[in-house]
């Protein structure tokens, strides 16, 4: 099972870097636009008391619910038929114990694989990842500082973004 069978967003990451003036924001703005070779759409500048600030720190949010539907559905059938499967094998090879009631230890198998991957399902829905650089984000604006997040589609895009970042601003996040 591969993670863009579960995400349903385009940006799988971002990358987001503290700058000191509105200038230093921009013209690195421009310069991973041109540089790395990323589109303006995925760049974003947040200033200072941006209204506009959670948009521009997660601005995907029909990607998360995407995300949230997709997760659910894909670990809950897989827990599903995991959770089957090891019951099976359990009346198979399992003794008399799992052996005596096949249709209880199968149903109760495959419900609690469901469980176990709706419960999974919710976990990466929440994007634990995304929430503290968000989160850094957003606190730091209201502190009067600049920002660069710019949301990446692959971790190829992440990596040259973060790279160039480094050597333009001292303080920066990603996410995993």
């Amino acid at each position: 099972m591969t993670a863009t069978a579960i995400r349903g967003e385009t940006h799988a990451s971002k990358v987001a870097a503290m700058f000191a003036t509105a200038e230093a924001a921009q013209d690195a703005a421009a310069q991973v636009i041109r540089d790395v070779r990323m589109e303006p759409g995925q760049v974003r500048v947040v200033s200072p008391h941006d209204a506009d600030v959670d948009h521009k720190s997660e601005p995907e949010t029909r990607g998360i619910s995407r995300t949230l539907v997709r997760s659910h559905l894909v670990l809950g059938v897989g827990g599903l038929l995991l959770g089957a499967l090891v019951a099976l094998i359990l009346i198979q090879f399992g003794g008399t114990l799992f052996s005596a009631s096949p249709y209880y230890v199968g149903i109760i198998g495959a419900a609690l694989g469901a469980v176990a991957g709706l419960l999974l399902g919710g976990l990466l829905s929440l994007r634990p990842d995304h929430g503290p650089v968000a989160g850094w984000v957003k606190v730091a604006s209201r502190r009067n500082r600049w920002f660069l997040v710019v949301h990446t589609r692959n971790r190829d895009e992440e990596l040259r973004a973060r790279e160039y970042l480094e050597s333009l601003s001292s303080k920066m996040k990603r996410t995993l």
